[in-house]
Formats: structure tokens, C-alpha cells, sequence
């Protein structure tokens, strides 16, 4: 069977296209030595054909000690098993794909490198290849390593803080909060981030609440105040609250920050040392001037100073008790109004006295309320 035989213009049509070729592996060469990222053409043999100046850098080599070499013998035997070839081969049947791991670069420095991985055909390999890009992402890493590590350290010391911290955005919507704030609602982090007050209280409240907000938002300037709160389930508490705007770069509202306290036992308690105190002093008096004009016999005399320094010693134990023990100070308190009401003569005092402990109890029962 005759061979067939190139004409003249068949042979120059091949010439041009292998000068063609050879120019376009040159241009690729070229560009690629002004490529900082790793990026090279791996043939189906797993030999290096073209990299960048990328290669170099992070090999410390010249890329002519790198080209045609097998990538075993540039990564090391160990690294291409673990991490290149199973990926080379899935890239050579066609699949797309990236992929991220950790290798020394030349200074024995652990870098952690991003690689993309692209199917190719073209010049540089006979049949199909693989077009490799690699990027050196450490610093990223570690800068969103640390950013982490910061922000768990961030969280850590204000959930160690038992005063409530809050965050909300322009929106009134909960952005961040502590444990002691998901205590004192009852709810967890996730039932309330990204909710409003009107979604965790009452209405009454959740619209009190906003308008001191707004308050904030337009003043931007801090406010501290006394805070009643009512939750939908009927709790009422009393927050001790700071309240600070959070000024945003570009935004011209502003969110809330909040540092809050309940206070409810200890304002009630405050209250109720007051009022006990004003009335144990305004019975003993009346009871003490009392004796004193009724009685005049030297016995009944030494009984009133007995009283009276009797009334030290109970008032101590009342401010002692009534912070303690809440529930003990009505009957301590009808004690010490029974004292001397014992040793009255006159009855007008008496009166007087029982209607001094009335005001007590209607003022205790509108703290509960």
C-alpha cells in the first residue's frame, strides 16, 4: 500500500503550526514567570511541563531544576502518596475540584497551601493534563485562627460577668448576649438572637423599652436608669440599667448596648428596711413618752429604760433578719409593736400603732404587685 506524501503546502501549514505552538508554550512560560501564586501544567504522567515564579519562590529552585521533573521528586515522595496523586488522577478523568492541606515550603516554615485543580489540554502535554493553581493561604489562616481565639477569649469573660450584657442593631434586634441574660430571660442564646423585645415580653413593655432605646439611638449620649420589665409569662423585674449607643462606620443609626442589673429583691428589701425602721421608731417613741406620763412608780421607770435599750437590739436584729429572711419580718414586727403596746395606759398610742403597721403591710403588698 503506497505511503502517502506531504505537498509542499501540507509541509508549511505543519511548520506553521508547530512555530505556532512553540510561541504560545513561550507567551505561557513568560507570563507564568510573573505569577507569584504556585501555578503549573501537570501531564498525565505526573511530570511538571510549565510554573510560575510562584514555584521558585516557594521551593527556593530555579524552575528549570523543576520542569519535567515528577512531582514525587519536587514534593517528596511522602506528600505526593498523601495528598497530590489521588487528586491528579480524579482531575485527569475529568472532575474539577480544589482541595486545602498543610507542607513545609524550602525554610522548613509549615504553610497551608489552597489548590485548584483544572482539567487541560493544550500545547504543553501531549493528551490531557491537569492545570494546577496553588495559593499560599497561611497568614489567612491564622489571622482567622486568632480572630477566633479572640473572640472565644471575648466570650468567655463576658459570660463570667453576672451583670446582664446585651446587644441589639438599628432594628431593636438582639445581635449578642451572655448567659446571665439568657438566665434572666429563660431563654438560650438561640431563641434570642435575631429576635425583638416584643417577641420575649409583654407589648407594655417591649414598647417602654423601646422608646428609652431611641432615646439612645438619636441622643447618642449614655443613659443609666431604673428599668420595670414584664414578661410574657407575668414575671415583673427591675433592672438597674446602662444603656450606650454602638455607632457603625457608614451608618448613621446607631445600636444599643446594654449593661443590666436586677435589682427587684434588693430595691424591695431597701423598702422594707425603710419602712421598718420608721415604724419601730415612731412605735417605741410613742409607746416610751406614754409610760413615762402615765407611770411614775421607780420599778415601771427601770422597765422603760429596759424598753428602750431592747429597742436597739431588736431594730439590729430586724435589718439583720429582713435582709436574710424576708418571710420572718411581719412576725418580728408585730413582736416589736406588741412591746409596748403591753405597757400603755393610754390607748391612743395603741391606735395609732395599729394603723402604723396597716400602712406597712399595704405598702409591702403593692411591692408584690
Amino acid at each position: 500500500m503506497p505511503v502517502p506524501r506531504l505537498t509542499g503546502s501540507q509541509t508549511e501549514m505543519s511548520s506553521d503550526v508547530k512555530l505556532t505552538q512553540n510561541q504560545s508554550c513561550e507567551m505561557d512560560a513568560s507570563i507564568l514567570s510573573y505569577i507569584d501564586d504556585l501555578v503549573s501544567v501537570v501531564d498525565k504522567n505526573y511530570r511538571y511541563r510549565a510554573v510560575s515564579k510562584g514555584y521558585e519562590t516557594f521551593f527556593g529552585c530555579e524552575h528549570s531544576q523543576i520542569i519535567g521533573k515528577h512531582i514525587s521528586e519536587v514534593h517528596g515522595e511522602a506528600v505526593f502518596e498523601a495528598h497530590i496523586k489521588a487528586e491528579i488522577d480524579r482531575t485527569l478523568r475529568g472532575e474539577e475540584h480544589t482541595f486545602r492541606f498543610w507542607r513545609p515550603d524550602s525554610r522548613g516554615e509549615l504553610r497551608f497551601l489552597d489548590v485548584k485543580h483544572t482539567c487541560y489540554r493544550g500545547p504543553l502535554t501531549e493528551g490531557p493534563g491537569v492545570a494546577v493553581v496553588v495559593r499560599d493561604v497561611t497568614e489567612i489562616v491564622r489571622a482567622k485562627e486568632a480572630t477566633e481565639q479572640k473572640q472565644e477569649l471575648l466570650n468567655t469573660i463576658i459570660n463570667a460577668i453576672p451583670d446582664l450584657i446585651f446587644a441589639k442593631d438599628h432594628h431593636g434586634v438582639y445581635q449578642v448576649c451572655n448567659k446571665s441574660f439568657e438566665e434572666f430571660l429563660g431563654f438560650s442564646a438561640e431563641n434570642i438572637i435575631g429576635k425583638t423585645d416584643y417577641e420575649l415580653m409583654s407589648a407594655e413593655s417591649a414598647a417602654y423599652i423601646n422608646r428609652r432605646d431611641k432615646e439612645v439611638r438619636q441622643s447618642h449620649e449614655a443613659q443609666r436608669y431604673d428599668e420595670w420589665v414584664k414578661y410574657q409569662d407575668g414575671r415583673r423585674r427591675l433592672l438597674d440599667m446602662y444603656k450606650l449607643p454602638l455607632l457603625e462606620k457608614d451608618r448613621p443609626e446607631a445600636g444599643v448596648l446594654g449593661i443590666g442589673r436586677n435589682v427587684t429583691y434588693e430595691r424591695k428589701a431597701e423598702q422594707n428596711l425603710l419602712m421598718a425602721s420608721l415604724v419601730f421608731d415612731t412605735t417605741l417613741t410613742r409607746a416610751s413618752f406614754s409610760i413615762t406620763k402615765a407611770v411614775s412608780f421607780p420599778v415601771m421607770r427601770r422597765l422603760l429604760s429596759a424598753l428602750i435599750s431592747l429597742k436597739v437590739i431588736i431594730k439590729s436584729w430586724i435589718l439583720m433578719t429582713c435582709s436574710i429572711v424576708p418571710l420572718w419580718q411581719d412576725w418580728i414586727l408585730m413582736l416589736c409593736l406588741a412591746i409596748p403596746a403591753a405597757g400603755m395606759v393610754k390607748f391612743v398610742p395603741v391606735v395609732k400603732t395599729i394603723a402604723y403597721w396597716r400602712q406597712l403591710i399595704l405598702f409591702r403588698g403593692s411591692l408584690s404587685n
